[in-house]
């Protein structure tokens, strides 16, 4: 268990919060809460150049994963629950914002060079609202839009 720092190329800490083992390759492990290294493995606050996680805080890297997570920034970033993501590629499930070059989410604001709404039946209801060159949302009464798409409830 770490209740303090470990500093080294290979660091396994058991949680002590609960759930399985915490895995920083090259890196620092900051109690139970921080992982800053090459590859991270399920701690809040995640630095590195591959983050993975289950249930975090914040994500800044080259490639980011979380199911749920309140902010990635990075270069590729995947995440089921976001609320916000800040890279060259995003995706996901359902958030608040996306900015990128390419965006693909169920719902909440995208801004980028394109965007992309599939419309699953799940997220019926939900809304999204896209800015960019060009944005494609099912569920608008003009699914391909340039510069402005937005949900207009339309049914698929």
């Amino acid at each position: 268990k770490n209740y303090a720092i470990q500093i080294g190329v290979l660091n396994n800490i058991e949680n002590i919060l609960g759930g399985g083992d915490r895995l920083s390759f090259v890196g620092t492990n900051i109690a139970d809460f921080i992982q800053i290294g090459m590859i991270n493995s399920d701690v809040p606050v995640q630095c590195g150049f591959i983050n993975g996680q289950n249930d975090g805080y914040f994500q800044a890297g080259a490639i980011n994963y979380g199911e749920k997570n309140s902010f990635q920034l990075g270069l590729l970033n995947a995440c089921v629950d976001s609320k916000i993501q800040i890279a060259l590629v995003n995706g996901g499930g359902k958030g608040i914002l996306q900015i990128g070059l390419f965006n693909v989410q169920e719902n909440g604001v995208q801004v980028g060079l394109f965007n992309l709404t599939p419309g699953k039946e799940n997220f019926k209801g939900k809304t999204s609202f896209q800015i960019g060159l060009l944005n494609y949302n099912p569920r608008s009464y003009i699914p391909w839009m340039p510069l402005v798409n937005w949900d207009m409830g339309k049914e698929e």
